[in-house]
């Protein structure tokens, strides 16, 4: 069990998942900020002609930043959702069993029902049907 809302990641599959599950279980379930005072880094492995490794982090920038928003609103939109507003940190109370977003991605992935490659639409209509099932309370069958 999760200790409270998990940040959904800025990637257009996760925030599809906390869109849906916003959408088919509850809008309880996703809180969005707006205007989020994260400190963003990107952890860059650097290694010289001479073979020496070293990591350093450095701020990422308002263009990446830019980037990354209309690649993932592209995803969404495809999806046929409406994209979070922007800028934004979402955040999504998970099932009962559930400790992470990672452990929610597995289960969406393992579910027999779900298809390994699919388009975004595709995807949005299986997790239409997936999440109520994954939010139902321990020992409730279908």
């Amino acid at each position: 069990m999760s200790d409270g809302p998990a940040r959904v990641p800025d990637n257009g599959w996760q925030q599809l998942i906390a869109i849906i599950a916003g959408q088919a279980v509850s809008h309880d379930l996703v809180t969005v900020v707006r205007n989020p005072q994260e400190r963003r880094v990107i952890r860059e492995d650097i290694t010289t002609k001479e073979g020496e490794e070293s990591v350093r982090y450095r701020p990422v920038t308002d263009e990446e930043v830019e980037r990354l928003a209309e690649n993932v609103d592209g995803y969404l939109v495809d999806a046929g959702v409406e994209p979070f507003p922007r800028p934004s940190a979402v955040y999504l109370t998970l099932p009962a069993e559930v400790v992470d977003m990672d452990q929610l991605c597995e289960l969406v992935l393992a579910d027999p029902r779900s298809p390994r490659l699919v388009l975004p639409s595709e995807w949005a209509a299986v997790l239409r049907d997936l999440l109520p099932r994954l939010y139902r309370p321990p020992g409730t069958v279908d």
